[in-house]
């Protein structure tokens, strides 16, 4: 991968519909898993705006990480997100 952007706007391509606010939860391509198993989590967290947490469901990125088996580091914050431990 090319850094930082580059993860965030490929994750954004492959995975938006499956943790966008609308429509119903899908389980994740492999594409998608395959990328969420990869990227920075600090870098994503980055990305994490108010604006893109407005696009977002929460229990669906939850619920993509856990399906891709990806492990979540322990943090309090990802910039626009607390989160609650």
């Amino acid at each position: 991968m090319g850094g930082c952007d580059d993860e965030a706007n490929a994750l954004a391509v492959l995975c938006k519909k499956y943790v966008s606010k609308e429509g119903a939860q899908l389980q994740p391509s492999e594409d998608c898993c395959s990328l969420v198993r990869q990227v920075s989590i600090p870098c994503i967290c980055e990305h994490a705006t108010k604006e893109v947490v407005k696009l977002i469901s929460l229990e669906k990125v939850f619920y993509v990480v856990g399906t891709c088996d990806r492990k979540i580091p322990p943090m309090k914050k990802c910039v626009a997100i607390s989160i609650v431990s």
